[in-house]
């Protein structure tokens, strides 16, 4: 007989106003305000390539690799949200480049590209975002590409005002949607360039699609670390009801068949431990 553990993400799906049985919301608050390299996974997704390159502004500057570093940033934006209550969900945000500013004050990171790396396949993934616009910054284009393994199947652009004045701060959205993509790529470009405007991004959301049973990570717990003790602790403590807040998003249920914490979920956590598949 299958033994079944509704761990909290499981009890969550149920709340009204949760995220549906397929989607994750991420929205950084697990992860401490620090620097987090060119690459770090979180729920379950690989963000990869930050930045490291050169490009031009509007104005004509040019800049090369180290002005624009090279990290992804948790940064606290607790005063940004005094300002803006409707936008993403404090106080933590997801920002680019050099540097961050300790405690409640912010700042807006330098962002050229990176990668996600999605755990499965998904059919949209959207997210809030801030930036600033006019002056050095008009005619910047945001785009982002959803593709399945390497096909194009969707992409979303903003282009930035070039109005009055300068650095206006800015709040939007993206949204890129297919039936079936598992990574997106999303850059800043001018006349065809990369280019540099500053951004953050909060409540990542992306909905996975359904179509049959697909294993979590390796990286269980979400720390960069894949298939270490921590990760099969941090399972066994989602067995037991008791999920890390940057656990994978499907908590127990690791082979997506939506029962949860069985035989079968710990065969297949083993089994992709080891480098195999669902």
């Amino acid at each position: 007989m299958k033994k079944t553990v509704l761990a909290p993400l499981a009890l969550l799906a149920l709340v009204s106003g949760a995220p549906a049985l397929g989607q994750t919301v991420s929205t950084f608050e697990g992860l401490a305000e620090n620097f987090y390299g060119g690459t770090f996974t979180h729920d379950g997704i690989v963000f990869r390539d930050c930045n490291n390159v050169g490009g031009v502004f509007p104005t004509g500057e040019t800049f090369v690799p180290e002005d624009i570093g090279f990290d992804f940033i948790i940064e606290n934006s607790t005063y940004f949200y005094n300002d803006f209550l409707t936008w993403g969900s404090p106080v933590n945000t997801l920002t680019f480049g050099t540097a961050y500013v300790v405690g409640d004050n912010l700042s807006l990171g330098a962002f050229a590209k990176c990668w996600m790396d999605l755990p499965q396949a998904a059919n949209t993934l959207t997210f809030d975002m801030a930036y600033y616009e006019n002056g050095p910054w008009g005619g910047i284009q945001f785009i982002m590409e959803a593709y399945d393994n390497d096909v194009l199947v969707d992409t979303d652009v903003i282009t930035l005002a070039d109005g009055g004045g300068r650095d206006n701060i800015m709040t939007n959205t993206m949204t890129v949607s297919a039936p079936s993509f598992n990574k997106v790529y999303l850059r800043a470009s001018y006349n065809g360039q990369f280019s540099a405007p500053r951004l953050m991004i909060d409540d990542l959301t992306v909905t996975y699609n359904q179509g049959g049973p697909t294993c979590g990570p390796q990286d269980f717990n979400g720390d960069g670390d894949s298939g270490t003790d921590q990760d099969i602790e941090a399972f066994f403590a989602c067995l037991g009801g008791t999920c890390c807040d940057t656990c994978w998003s499907a908590g127990a249920d690791f082979n997506g068949d939506g029962d949860i914490g069985t035989d079968q979920d710990i065969e297949a956590f083993f089994r992709v431990l080891g480098g195999g598949t669902c």
